[in-house]
């Protein structure tokens, strides 16, 4: 009986930093989207129901990115 072996090749140490910097871009791009969401999503309420909530307009972009930190 022949059996059939097949590997890919090792990932050597620079392919895997390029990967892995490739990834952490993509992990950024997608954080700054969840910020951007976050941010839209309290833009749409009106300034009294922000101030029910305790929040002024100002607020609005640290609280995007605290919440994207927070998560």
């Amino acid at each position: 009986m022949t059996s059939i072996t097949s590997s890919l090749p090792a990932i050597n140490g620079s392919a895997r930093h390029l990967l892995r910097y490739l990834s952490d871009i993509f992990e950024g791009i997608r954080e700054g989207l969840d910020a951007q969401q976050t941010y839209k999503t309290l833009d749409q309420l009106s300034d009294s129901e922000l101030s029910r909530r305790g929040l002024s307009r100002e607020d609005l972009p640290t609280l995007a990115v605290e919440a994207r930190l927070a998560a």
